[in-house]
């Protein structure tokens, strides 16, 4: 499978375009969960001429093994830096209630992070 975009689906109001030449024709987006939203912009028209398509992906219907590997590596990626998960905000561990309803019903972009301890 040849990674199409690296930008969510859902991340802006435009629709979804696959490229219609290039060493990413035919190549899919696999879409890995929904918190930018459940209803994703995409032509289908678009998706028959390129030959591309779109894949849901739910890590937790894999293996343990499997499992641990992935988180292996993504924990290895945010460690160098090669990777940093984008943070909508941080609120103290006291504000937990708060910060699960801004997460269900304010659909950040990123992740909503509860900090414990000093360092908030």
């Amino acid at each position: 499978m040849v990674p199409v975009s690296t930008l969510s689906l859902t991340q802006s109001a435009a629709p979804w375009r696959p490229p219609r030449s290039g060493p990413m024709f035919g190549g899919a987006a696999v879409v890995i969960g929904y918190s930018a939203g459940r209803i994703a912009p995409v032509l289908l028209t678009d998706l028959i001429w390129t030959g591309a398509s779109v894949r849901g992906f739910n890590l937790f219907f894999e293996p343990p093994a499997r499992i641990a590997e992935a988180y292996g590596e993504v924990f290895s990626l945010a460690q160098r830096q090669a990777i940093s998960p984008p943070i909508d905000r941080v609120a103290p561990l006291e504000d937990a209630v708060a910060a699960l309803k801004y997460l269900i019903e304010g659909r950040p972009f990123g992740k909503v992070v509860l900090s414990v301890g000093a360092s908030q």
